[in-house]
This record gives structure tokens, sequence and C-alpha cells, in this order.
């Protein structure tokens, strides 16, 4: 199975972190990390990585910015 991270940005000022992980049930394997920026480009990372067959994608996002910088 697939899994892919996504670690959200709180501004378009920083950089989105992405990772991808291949593995079963004895194991994974690190394949990919990327920094991504605009939304298009997060989108074709998932897209790229999740073609071959089911993924799991989990995102880490702010709910909430207290220090609007």
């Amino acid at each position: 199975m697939t899994c892919i991270g996504i670690d959200l940005a709180w501004s378009p000022r920083n950089p989105t972190g992405g990772a991808v992980i291949v593995g079963n049930a004895t194991g994974g394997v690190l394949l990919d990390t990327a920094t991504l920026g605009s939304n298009a480009e997060i989108i074709a990372y998932i897209e790229k990585h999740a073609a071959t067959g089911p993924a799991l994608v989990a995102v880490d996002a702010p709910l909430r910015v207290p220090n609007l910088t």
C-alpha cells in the first residue's frame, strides 16, 4: 500500500511538505519526500504517487492560526 503524507503550511510564504511510504504488513520504505508550493503542486504530487493503486492520504493542516504572520 502507498501512504502519502501532506503537511500543509500555514501560509503561502512557507512550503508544504510531502512524503510517500510504500509498504505492507511487514514494513515500509520511504519512497519520496518533497517541498511543495501551490495547491496544483500538492494535487499533482498526490495524483502521481496514488496512480498505481490504492493509497492512503493523510493531511496535517492547521485548523486555527493564532499568530497571523
